[in-house]
């Protein structure tokens, strides 16, 4: 409710006024949507779930995704950052500078 009243002062135009009235009423905003929670959530969730799910699709696909899928794996990188360092493989390779990554 609260992430819905501050979204509609945002949007009115209040926004500052609307976080003041917060602070001044002793209202605190607590989120306990944070890392350490979703790396538990990922702990707790079923191990053999995901474990298949990248050996399913190993079978389908075709090699360059299984390459990005492996790499995104092994770097741990998020989903945006691997996009953008195979890219950046792919042209450093072209034009035969790749032992500059």
């Amino acid at each position: 409710m609260l992430k819905s009243l501050i979204n509609l002062s945002k949007y009115l135009g209040e926004y500052e006024s609307f976080k003041s009235q917060l602070k001044n009423h002793g209202i605190k905003w607590v989120t306990t949507d944070n890392s350490f929670n979703s790396f538990l959530a990922i702990i707790n969730n079923q191990h053999s779930t995901l474990g298949q799910w990248y050996k399913d699709a190993m079978t389908i696909l075709p090699d360059n995704e299984k390459l990005y899928l492996k790499f995104t794996l092994l770097s741990g990188l998020r989903k945006d950052e691997s996009i953008k360092s195979i890219m950046l493989i792919q042209k450093l390779a072209s034009n035969g500078k790749l032992g500059e990554y």
